[in-house]
């Protein structure tokens, strides 16, 4: 039976978190446990994805509720807007106007993550590629950002404290 590239990619991970067991099951005394900051950056990745796909559904009660601790803000630094209503807002009012008919897909790449060592708190820098895609027409790339987030963890769950969104690029 083949194995798939799904199931290579799992044992990887899996070896990668757990650390390298011997045939009884046993961590080999000589590879330990993996860092285990790796989970809570492994935590902090899905929820950098949870933010594109909360909007993406166009959900934005479920967006806002991310920064029920946090807050958006601007690229000069200051807050556009700080907890769960206001963030839900403050996204309605800007994209609640897309037309149904646009598909919109925000790619987030190059995600340099860093838990502090008591991993209580996180920071983390990406690339943001925005495409949009209209029937009948070929997709094309609406914008470039980059993200500067700042994570808590709270009752043992990450949430976002900041997210600042500074546009590089935007299609004419």
């Amino acid at each position: 039976m083949p194995i798939s590239i799904r199931q290579i990619i799992g044992a990887i991970l899996l070896v990668f978190i757990r650390g390298t067991t011997g045939f009884a099951g046993e961590t080999c005394p000589e590879q330990g446990l993996a860092d285990p900051t790796v989970v809570d950056e492994i935590a902090i990745a899905n929820l950098m994805a949870d933010y594109a796909s909360r909007l993406e559904a166009r959900d934005y009660g479920a967006f806002g509720c991310l920064f029920a601790h946090g807050a958006l803000l601007a690229p000069d630094g200051t807050v556009l807007a700080q907890g769960s209503e206001n963030v839900t807002d403050l996204v309605k009012m800007y994209l609640g106007a897309e037309p149904e008919r646009l598909l919109v897909r925000r790619l987030i790449t190059n995600l340099l993550i860093k838990v502090d060592r008591t991993r209580e708190t996180a920071t983390a820098r990406s690339y943001l590629t925005t495409l949009h895609v209209v029937p009948g027409r070929p997709p094309y790339v609406h914008r470039l950002a980059n993200y500067n987030d700042s994570f808590r963890k709270i009752n043992g769950m990450w949430w976002f404290i900041s997210r600042q969104e500074v546009t590089d690029w935007l299609a004419p």
